[in-house]
């Protein structure tokens, strides 16, 4: 009798597992609900740890990041089943691990912590959890100048996932947008959520009037805006 209701566990594991509730925190969804979600970037993991009890089983979820989750942010997770090969039905195999998915109904702060109801109480051996970070997003967020020298300021506003190397530019323009001279150069990248800024020496040409700057030129980086890369003091031509 044991190994019977052991099976319809396993059986109805999905319905029961993405349809209960669990501490507010999550909302679970249907299996193939996510299918039409955007899950771009890499994926960036969560702690998790199982929790036992008679009735049953939970993942307790813990933001061991340094950034806030945001609210509506799909989670999965993952369990093993602990049992070995058999132990349902004879000569059965082991049951594959199983994944669940749902929305955070609230945005999780650094360090706090929530349970996922699994539903059966069974023996699972781990359970691993994660999101897709998204994609990087470099914002020129401020320029100066002091003679030929230039200064660009640029952060990446996802905290999630770090933005590779690019090319920045930065041109001396006249008023009427002639170009006068440029310097590209090379930046490392900017880690997630942070903030680094670059200088460099630019030549001033007799009838230097103003600067334009962009960073990634050349479109090295995959980002979740494009809109926000360039800088321009043109400005200073207006009367």
């Amino acid at each position: 009798m044991r190994h019977l209701f052991a099976i319809l566990g396993m059986v109805t594991a999905t319905t029961l597992l993405t349809s209960r509730p669990s501490a507010g925190q999550i909302t679970p969804m249907q299996a193939g609900q996510a299918t039409a979600v955007n899950l771009a970037g890499p994926e960036v993991h969560l702690g998790c740890t199982l929790v036992a009890s008679q009735s049953v089983h939970k993942a307790l979820v813990k933001n061991t990041l340094a950034a806030a989750i945001p609210m509506g942010t799909l989670l999965r997770l993952r369990f093993v089943p602990g049992h070995p090969p058999g132990y349902y039905a004879p000569n059965a195999p082991t049951p594959s691990p199983k994944v669940l998915e749902g929305r955070l109904s609230s945005a999780m702060s650094p360090g706090q912590s929530f349970e996922w109801v699994l539903g059966w109480a069974d023996q699972w051996k781990g359970c691993s959890v994660w999101f897709h970070g998204g994609l990087p997003d470099l914002q020129l967020v401020e320029f100066r100048r002091t003679q030929g020298q230039a200064t660009l300021t640029i952060r990446n506003n996802n905290p999630f996932v770090d933005a590779g190397p690019f090319v920045a530019r930065i041109k001396a323009m006249k008023c009427s947008q002639i170009e006068l001279a440029r310097v590209n150069f090379n930046v490392s990248g900017v880690p997630k959520g942070q903030t680094t800024a670059v200088g460099r020496a630019v030549p001033l040409p007799a009838g230097f009037q103003y600067f334009d700057a962009s960073v990634d030129v050349a479109n090295a980086v995959r980002e979740s805006d494009e809109t926000n890369n360039d800088h321009t003091e043109v400005g200073v031509c207006i009367n």
